[in-house]
């Protein structure tokens, strides 16, 4: 019998663990199944705004999940995308023009949110949609809480998942229709929202289990937004194998620190790792128990894993390259070689289990290893596509497999890097530049804290090669940077001009906002200085 949901997997599980725990709060496995299972019951009950709501089966309704971390945020999600529904999670930082585009896009069955006072309860009056409120509240109604208690007689009694989660239908017909809409954090503009199909997920989840060796862990950390990638495939991943998850109402390192102590697993964005480590010499503290680091979502450099390991001595250092319209495309075990300051790039390691990569020329032939060229992936993992936003060039699917644009190369050894999307390159005198080859090379040199690139029109290069950068503690001259460059790439790919910045703008979803950096420079801001 195949296990289509999450929800139907938490009744196997040990019903007295904890599995889940935020800022003191805990729900073991049978509450959490209860609960998740009362709130898919009575989805029903609402009316369904329109009958052809992104695919979902007629009796399915379409859930708007938008929430900071929350104890109840597991339930919701795992009740709120089990068979036949569909659950859309939107980031609470998104902003408010954007959060209300979306929500009048989706048109969802019901949101919801943390209070009745909160920007997204605001739009949803708004815009005349029904909402629920996690947060207790004397003076409505409209509780999340009370809404599950109008069936308390399954709250009550019942201990195993039982046959017919849809009236007369059994597990094995339930439909394999969308269950997931998650949003891109682009830079500019309203983030493009992508779906997903369960079966999807459960492919990643059974072939992730294995190779993660999750059955053998315990308890899993993941201090980040419960609404962005990594933490979400984290808190599925984690409850789908039994283990407990861990995790912070909002990023605080001796919060987070003080969760490590007893777990075995960490799954966190690198930028996480300077800050914990920092705070943990200050306490002398070390993670010995600490058996595998899971990291994604941006570059891991030297210093990165200078820090994982400092943290963690004793852990398997992994990082994942992928995107959340193709799920996992390759995982790399960190280690010293792969980091290595010979050269500018670095790889991301081999292709996932079951995934196929093939980098291909802009006739969508394929290239032999050590070329660069678009990185196309054939996998069972791939979302269906976006819901809006699509220009044609940020997801496509062919016979050939699926790309997001990113290009790269594989080496002889199968092992793939990746320079970026391709509006990251540029042509500066008559030659190709990867911008995301420039920026790794940057961030390997000693004290340099983050650093982008770019092209600035030029009437001699066509693009004219710069860098913005910030420094740890004391800063380095333009001559200095281009010299620790010389070693690391060929001369025309060393920036022209080197700009220092000591704070950074940054977009809602917490990444360098490189529109306005770069708009900064051609303007003469005085946030910038020419080194």
């Amino acid at each position: 019998m195949p296990v289509i949901d999450v929800l139907a997997k938490l009744a196997s599980l040990t019903p007295d663990r904890i599995a889940i725990s935020i800022a003191g709060n805990e729900i073991t496995y049978k509450t959490l199944y209860q609960r998740a299972e009362a709130f898919r019951r009575n989805l029903f009950k609402f009316e369904k705004r329109h009958p052809d709501h992104f695919g979902l089966p007629d009796e399915g309704r379409l859930v708007l999940l938008a929430l900071p971390n929350h104890f109840r945020f597991g339930e919701i999600f795992v009740g709120g995308s089990a068979s036949p529904h569909c659950v859309a999670v939107l980031s609470v930082a998104t902003p408010p023009k954007q959060i209300e585009e979306i929500m009048r896009r989706l048109n969802p069955d019901i949101v919801i949110c943390e209070n009745k006072d909160c920007i997204i309860a605001e739009i949803a009056r708004t815009l005349d949609l029904p909402a629920l409120y996690v947060e207790k509240d004397t003076d409505t109604q409209l509780t999340y809480d009370r809404f599950l208690a109008t069936n308390d007689h399954f709250l009550a009694t019942n201990d195993r998942f039982l046959e017919g989660i849809v009236p007369n239908k059994k597990i094995d017909d339930l439909p394999l229709g969308p269950f997931f809409i998650g949003f891109t954090s682009g830079t500019t503009g309203l983030p493009k929202a992508f779906i997903r199909n369960r079966q999807s997920w459960r492919n990643s989840l059974v072939t992730g289990r294995k190779f993660f060796g999750l059955d053998k862990l315990h308890k899993a950390v993941a201090p980040g937004p419960m609404a962005h990638g990594v933490s979400l495939y984290a808190l599925i991943e984690t409850l789908d194998s039994g283990q407990t998850f861990e995790s912070v109402r909002k990023f605080n390192v001796d919060e987070v620190l003080e969760l490590l102590k007893t777990a075995d697993r960490f799954v966190g964005v690198p930028t996480m790792l300077n800050e914990l480590r920092q705070r943990a010499g200050e306490k002398q503290l070390v993670f010995k128990e600490m058996k595998q680091l899971v990291t994604g979502a941006s570059k891991f450099d030297r210093q990165h894993y200078n820090d994982a390991r400092a943290l963690f001595p004793n852990a398997e250092i992994l990082q994942y390259y992928g995107a959340s319209e193709l799920s996992f495309v390759a995982v790399n075990k960190m280690t010293p070689r792969t980091l290595s300051h010979e050269t500018s790039m670095s790889p991301v390691g081999k292709p996932f289990p079951g995934v196929k990569v093939t980098i291909r020329d802009e006739n969508l032939l394929p290239l032999a290893p050590d070329k660069i060229g678009t990185i196309f992936v054939e996998s069972d993992l791939i979302s269906d596509g976006y819901l809006w936003g699509d220009n044609g060039k940020s997801f496509v699917r062919n016979q050939y497999g699926a790309t997001v644009g990113d290009l790269g190369m594989m080496d002889k050894n199968g092992e793939l890097y990746v320079m970026g999307r391709a509006g990251g390159m540029i042509i500066s005198g008559g030659n190709n530049i990867y911008l995301a080859e420039i920026e790794t090379a940057l961030k390997t040199i000693p004290n340099v804290g983050e650093a982008i690139a770019f092209g600035i029109a030029d009437d001699v290069y066509g693009d004219r090669l710069v860098s913005v950068v910030s420094f740890k503690d004391s800063s380095l001259t333009a001559d200095e940077l281009r010299e620790f460059c010389r070693p690391l790439m060929e001369k025309f790919k060393i920036p022209k001009d080197f700009y220092l910045i000591n704070h950074w703008p940054m977009t809602w979803s917490g990444k360098i906002a490189r529109v306005i950096v770069k708009r900064m420079v051609e303007e003469g801001a005085p946030e910038v200085t020419r080194l």
